[in-house]
């Protein structure tokens, strides 16, 4: 059954129960392989090349995999892959057989341990194409990131319960050593039943492949591709460096002497160290893509392979197992980008054939690794060349295998989803980067929740990053979105010069119901594309508000050319709603360069009764003529608080003598609503002053306010307002008014 046909209620069901199946799965695992194999082996006597052999056994034992697709082939899927499971757990009752063994036969008891190691592992990789092949079926693929995360954060919960358990119970006295790794045993038998009946649980019709002809073949037919084979080799990487790593279990043991217990404890902190990892990384891989973080994981692991090294055998071992944690920490993340990489290389057609080459050439290459160094350790070449101690030559591969696949990944991965490799750095070397990054995952995760995503699209906005520039690109191309309209304002408010296209689009789109919003935001673009969008808009559409927006956004960057007609049509004494009057308004103020609106300013503010409509005109005036505090600090107080703003307004205003001078009669008159004493004194203050340009046109608009037969409160605060700015820029020896 094809990913495609199964429902969201199928493949959320199933979900549901492979989530569960990877939980137990993993604390199964961790008792019966892993850390804990490698100290049973430690305990019965083995080898370095026995202990290689164990710690490869894993990864060698997909050299049956080929074996699935023939043995299994047509199979249910489900039901195969529980058998597989049970028999895994079975082959875990010999481990305890080896345990039981005398020591006079401790040959014996290596090869049980050998043996039951063996079967396990064969039954894990004969499964391991049918669990890729799940994870296919389940995982659509525009969530496979999200959901491959999410998986590899419940394995790492799954690690850290068990390890913890593991060190609780070794700490006891009386479990320190075999007992306590035999109750392992018994656990992970039983964690590893379950497990497989929740795989029981998922319902789909998937069966396993047979394999057509060669099998080699689906590979090959793969590897024509450059991803293709990059990602197999540094899978293939992978694997050795795990087995590596795997190799500090035996260094605690033998260099530094340490207690099972303590090095249950260092699995706990790799375990945390990567749950931390696995969470941290969810944030970055949608934005920087698996190449670039697989490079700077891989540098970390060749830095700290040299350390482990160069390392000295009377290292302490506290020190010793910070390193290891770091390590086992970079190789985990470089595990979990190569198993994104490998998801999107899986072909949809053949797919178990492809996996089940690709792992048996893994085990070739696990068991390689494996059994060479173990023998390099046995032998002591470490010695013969020098090193620091037994294990060097082993960690010294490893960062030559780091090194081989970093080159890989640099000059043969391609990742067409990735960013520029200058913008993903960013996000390692820049704050800003960084916290855009945990912006866009706040985004995802609150988009089902309206008023919190409102709020981080807002500090999405603010911010300047080139991330957060492709988050608002992706979010314009939406047909529908709750925020949209806020989006396409913010743009205004914080220009992006490379959206400036999708504002024209948006702008041109005659039904598009954001198009007044697109309009605005082009006020903030100058340019000849723009002006051509907005004259159109202007010269053919038919709505009065929206030829007014079209016309201020031209204003706004630079263009003139349409003053008079719309001085003409601001007193024409046509019906005008009140955003479009203010929006002439605001036009008219900007292009007119000379000022020769500002005679007409109180002629402007009462062309509407609303005392509201009156107080945004003078604010507007106030803020582009400038002013600290500005008209609608005043103004506000006033709403307030009666003769609060009026207070204020004179208690700023007496720092110039001519006001200082007059106090009592101007709080008494603005009191007593002698409204034209205060605009004649206004007058007669500005009147002596050679004012010229926009200032004498200023001092026009304030003396003709006295003409009005009933002028309000506002307009005579603001008269008085303009009068001290006048004042307070004349004697400051300014010709002329900045723009606010």
């Amino acid at each position: 059954m094809a990913t495609s046909d199964l429902s969201r209620q199928d493949r959320s069901r199933g979900l549901y129960y492979y989530y569960r199946h990877v939980f137990l799965n993993e604390i199964g695992f961790t008792f019966l392989a892993d850390y804990a194999i490698i100290l049973l082996g430690i305990c019965l006597g083995a080898t370095n090349t026995q202990l290689g052999f164990l710690i490869s056994a894993m990864s060698a034992a997909g050299l049956v995999i080929l074996l699935a697709p023939i043995l299994f082939g047509g199979l249910r899927l489900i039901r195969t892959y529980v058998l597989l499971w049970f028999l895994r757990g079975l082959c875990g009752t010999l481990y305890l057989t080896a345990i039981f063994i005398p020591d006079r036969f401790s040959d014996w008891r290596i090869i049980f341990l050998l043996a039951g190691y063996c079967g396990f592992a064969i039954c894990h990789n004969l499964s391991w194409p049918m669990k890729q092949t799940l994870e296919k079926s389940l995982i659509v693929t525009g969530e496979c990131g999200a959901i491959q995360n999410h998986i590899g954060n419940i394995m790492n919960r799954g690690k850290l319960a068990a390890v913890t358990c593991c060190f609780i119970l070794l700490s006891i006295p009386v479990f320190t050593g075999q007992r306590g790794l035999m109750l392992l045993c018994i656990a992970g038998i039983t964690a590893n039943t379950l497990s497989a009946w929740m795989l029981s649980r998922i319902r789909i019709n998937e069966r396993v492949e047979s394999v057509s002809g060669n099998a080699f073949r689906s590979l090959l037919e793969n590897f024509r591709y450059r991803n293709t084979i990059a990602t197999a080799l540094l899978y293939w990487g992978s694997l050795v460096l795990m087995i590596a790593l795997y190799f500090l279990i035996p260094t605690f043991d033998k260099v530094s002497d340490l207690p099972f217990n303590r090095i249950f404890a260092y699995s706990i902190a790799t375990a945390a160290a990567l749950a931390a990892a696995g969470y941290g990384m969810r944030k970055f891989t949608t934005k920087l893509g698996n190449k670039t973080l697989l490079v700077f994981a891989l540098l970390a692991v060749m830095a700290i392979g040299l350390l482990l090294t160069a390392m000295p055998s009377y290292t302490h071992w506290g020190f010793l197992m910070l390193t290891g944690t770091v390590a086992i920490m970079t190789t985990g993340l470089v595990s979990m980008l190569i198993s994104r990489l490998l998801q999107e290389c899986i072909p949809s057609v053949n797919k178990m054939g492809f996996t089940s080459i690709l792992n048996f050439f893994g085990a070739i290459a696990a068991v390689t690794a494996g059994y060479g160094f173990g023998k390099a350790a046995d032998l002591e070449i470490s010695a013969i060349i020098r090193l620091p101690h037994t294990y060097s030559i082993v960690f010294a591969g490893m960062t030559t295998v780091a090194f081989l696949m970093l080159l890989c990944a640099m000059f043969i991965l391609r990742e067409s989803s990735s960013p520029q490799d200058e913008s993903a750095g960013q996000l390692f070397f820049w704050p800003d980067s960084l916290k855009s990054a945990l912006l866009m995952d706040s985004l995802r995760e609150n988009a089902r929740k309206p008023e919190l995503e409102k709020l981080v699209l807002t500090q999405v906005t603010m911010s300047t990053s080139g991330l957060d520039t492709e988050e608002i690109r992706r979010r314009l191309k939406s047909p529908l979105m709750r925020v949209k309209e806020d989006l396409i304002n913010s743009l205004f408010f914080c220009p992006r010069p490379e959206l400036k296209q999708e504002l024209i689009e948006e702008a041109a789109d005659t039904e598009s119901w954001w198009r007044k919003a697109a309009v605005f935001a082009l006020g903030a673009y100058p340019g000849t594309d723009t002006e051509k969008t907005l004259f159109r808009i202007y010269n053919e559409e038919s709505s009065p508000y929206l030829k007014s927006l079209a016309a201020s956004s031209l204003a706004r960057i630079g263009n003139c050319e349409l003053l008079e007609e719309l001085r003409a049509k601001l007193f024409s004494h046509t019906e005008l709603d009140v955003e479009t009057t203010l929006n002439l308004i605001v036009a008219i103020s900007l292009m007119d360069k000379e000022g020769t609106h500002l005679s007409e300013m109180f002629k402007i503010s009462n062309l509407c009764s609303s005392a509201k409509f009156r107080q945004h005109v003078l604010v507007l005036f106030s803020r582009r003529l400038g002013g600290d505090p500005g008209m609608d600090h005043f103004l506000y107080l006033e709403n307030l608080e009666q003769y609060k703003g009026v207070d204020e307004l004179i208690g700023e205003i007496i720092s110039i003598p001519e006001f200082c001078s007059a106090l009592p009669q101007l709080k008494s008159s603005f009191r007593s609503a002698n409204h034209a004493y205060l605009l004649q004194w206004c007058h007669n203050l500005l009147e002596p002053l050679p004012l010229t340009g926009s200032l004498a046109y200023l001092r026009q608009g304030i003396g003709q306010l006295r003409e009005h037969q009933h002028p309000s409160k506002d307009d005579t605060m603001a008269a008085v307002f303009f009068t001290w700015l006048l004042l307070n820029r004349y004697h400051a020896g300014q010709g002329c008014f900045g723009r606010g």
